[in-house]
Formats: structure tokens, sequence, C-alpha cells
């Protein structure tokens, strides 16, 4: 059976992820001496992204009270109002929307780019917290809310970095040189920060019983994520030990991008498991 709601949750993961990741990457990790056009490349893309967000955010609440309402969209429009004052989800849906709004607004009014990087990074930053308050987090604690922020905030990181390097790709002799090793220590730190708290959340869900991996529906889609993490993780660790020292060659550095496509993938597909995943129910 099709999972709905994670159709729709998806795009609005891989749109603030990248935004968040883009941004961040921007703000603090790229030098100040670079290419003028490629603020006008990343404003493009956050303005692709950010309008996408607007777009499929109220539609994936509006499945999700659908769900809550166990009736179809149509039925569920009326009553769209009573979750949003009345349940503590729509509360904090009602809030994410708001700032998709000004997410979408701050990307397409005409500003200095340095006020937009800002702008796209705080807005995207409260996007990814209220998404962990609206995420089977707020059954636990404060802690397991945080470490689910924490985790998106690191896959955003990683995805953000790559999608940086394939934005600047195009300016190779500035881009590979001198981003690439920045992007790799990057993505390092946010697989470190993935690793982390990746497992304290499955171990406040599963437990200490790893048959709970196979015998909940939760813990089977746990494993595909991290099944198709794994290969992204290898390309990562290739593109670090193997492509980076030798990026000055052309012929390495056609394989670099070609590899970071591939990375960017498999991380796309990690997120629709990870949009899956907060569609199924944990075991309890």
């Amino acid at each position: 059976m099709i999972d709905t709601p994670a159709i729709f949750i998806w795009p609005v993961l891989v749109a603030q992820s990248i935004i968040f990741g883009t941004a961040a990457f921007e703000l603090i990790f790229v030098p100040t001496t670079r290419p003028t056009g490629l603020a006008i490349e990343l404003t493009a893309l956050w303005r692709v992204l950010a309008t996408l967000n607007l777009v499929m955010a109220p539609l994936a609440f509006i499945e999700i009270g659908a769900g809550m309402a166990q009736t179809s969209w149509i039925d569920a429009l009326p009553l769209m109002p009573e979750i949003m004052r009345e349940t503590v989800a729509g509360r904090f849906w009602t809030l994410r929307l708001v700032v998709a709004a000004a997410l979408a607004l701050a990307m397409w009014i005409p500003a200095r780019s340095s006020l937009r990087t800002v702008a796209a990074l705080s807005l995207s930053t409260l996007l990814i917290v209220f998404g962990s308050l609206t995420s089977h987090a707020v059954d636990k604690s404060a802690f397991v809310i945080a470490c689910y922020a924490i985790h998106q905030m690191g896959a955003g990181l990683w995805l953000g970095a790559l999608a940086y390097l394939l934005v600047s790709a195009r300016r190779a002799a500035w881009s590979l040189e001198m981003i690439t090793p920045r992007v790799s220590t990057v993505c390092a730190s946010a697989l470190a920060l993935i690793v982390v708290s990746g497992p304290l959340i499955a171990v406040r869900w599963l437990g200490w019983y790893p048959r709970l991996l196979i015998d909940s529906a939760w813990g089977r889609v746990l494993v595909y994520k991290l099944t198709t993490a794994t290969p992204a993780i290898l390309l990562g660790a290739s593109n670090r030990y193997w492509q980076l020292p030798r990026v000055e060659r052309p012929e390495v550095a056609r394989i670099l991008v070609r590899s970071v496509v591939g990375e960017c993938v498999l991380l796309l597909a990690v997120l629709a498991w990870s949009a899956f995943l907060a569609n199924t129910p944990p075991p309890h």
C-alpha cells in the first residue's frame, strides 16, 4: 500500500534540507573570495525549493489531517481549522506553514545576498525544528525532539554541502580545488551528527530489542533507510580518501563530480525512507 503522506512530506524534507545545508555552507564555510555569479545561482535554487516547500507543505498537512479524521480530503477540508486550533500537531503545523510562507517570500524579495542567506538559514532551521515537533518524537521527550532536529540538520548539511559543490561545479578551477576540501570536512562532521543522533532515536523506540528491526514496520523501514545510506557513506569515503587528494587532475575532477551526483541521488532516497519512517507508527 502506498504511503500517501510520505509522498507529500518527501519534497518538503528535500527542500528544507537543501536550503538549510547550502545556506549554512555559504554563510559559514565558503571563503569571502568567490565568484559573484554563484550567489545568483544559489538564489535561483532557493526560490525553486522554497516554492516547492510552500506548495507541498499544505498538501502534506491536509493529508495528515484526513488521516487523523479517517476521511477523504474533501471531507477533511472543513475540519482543518479545528485541527489547527485544537490539536498540538495542528498548532505546530500552522507555525510551520507560516514559516514556509515567510521563507518563500524572503527568497523572492530583492535583497543583498548576505541577508538572503541569513534568512534562508534561519527560516529553514525553524522548519526543521517545527518538523521535529510534529514528529513521533513529541510522544517521548525534549531530548528525543532535539535528537530528531540534530539528525535532520546533519542530513541537511551533508546534502547541502554536496549540492553547493554541484551548483559551483561549472567553475571547476575555483570550486573543486578550494571548496571540495571544505565540503569533505562538512560532510564528515554531518555524518558524525547523524551517527550520534540516529542510534539515540532508534534506542528510544526499539529499546534493546534488535528483533524489532524485523518484527515491527518502523524497524523494517529503518533497515531499508540504513541499507540505502550505506553506499552513500562509502561513496563519500571514496571521494574523501581517493578523489580529493588528486582533484587537481581533470579526469579525477570529472569522476568526483559524477560520484557526488550519485551520492546526492542516494541521499535523496534516504530522505524518502525518512518520509516513510515519519509516517510509520513506532513500536510500543
